[in-house]
C-alpha cells in the first residue's frame, strides 16, 4: 500500500471547526471539535481519492507541505481585548 501526506487546514469557526485540504480544491469539512475535523478530513481525503480514482482523473501528489506558525511579538501599542 502507497501513502500519501495532505496538509490540511483546521479553523475554528462560530459552530466549531472547518478543515479544508489545500491540493484538494472543493474539499470542505465542519465539526464541533477538533478531534471530529482530523476524522472528517481523512473521510474526506479518502473519499476524494476514490473518486478521482474512478473517474481516471491523476491523485494530485503534494511534492511541499505548507506549515502556518504562531509567533508572539511585543507590541508598541495598547492591547485591546
Amino acid at each position: 500500500m502507497n501513502y500519501l501526506t495532505y496538509t490540511i487546514q483546521i479553523r475554528p469557526d462560530s459552530y466549531g471547526y472547518v478543515t479544508c485540504i489545500p491540493a484538494l480544491p472543493g474539499c470542505k469539512a465542519f465539526a464541533c471539535t477538533f478531534e471530529q475535523c482530523l476524522v472528517a478530513a481523512r473521510q474526506l481525503i479518502d473519499q476524494r481519492l476514490a473518486q478521482l480514482v474512478s473517474h481516471g482523473l491523476p491523485i494530485p501528489i503534494e511534492s511541499e507541505h505548507p506549515r502556518d506558525l504562531a509567533i508572539t511579538v511585543s507590541s508598541p501599542l495598547p492591547v485591546i481585548c
